[in-house]
């Protein structure tokens, strides 16, 4: 039962994907894209967003899996060269919707 307790293969994969999404929605090289409105792009964080509390919702996460989640997610956006305070804020907002 503790082992499961520990078991977060599931979650940090799911942090991979939306941190993939949140690299697809905002691309670190901005050079040679294309104008996106900021409607259009609130709409789709705010899905992905969505996204995060069903998956929260349909398998609550304890405190070992939030904080896999939120790691996997801050450094696989690190790694991809985000500036610290957009990743900063990604994360707040990724950890009020693990609370909900």
């Amino acid at each position: 039962m503790v082992i499961a307790w520990f078991n977060a293969s599931e979650i940090v994969s799911f942090a991979e994907e939306v941190a993939r999404e949140i690299e697809i929605l905002f691309p670190e090289d901005q050079k040679g894209a294309k104008t996106r409105q900021p409607a259009k792009i609130h709409k789709k964080f705010e899905s992905l967003l969505l996204k995060v509390r069903s998956q929260v919702a349909k398998s609550p996460l304890n405190i070992y899996k939030k904080a896999k989640f939120l790691n996997t997610v801050k450094w696989r956006l690190r790694d991809a060269g985000y500036e610290p305070q957009f990743i900063s804020d990604v994360v707040a907002l990724l950890a009020s919707s693990l609370n909900n």
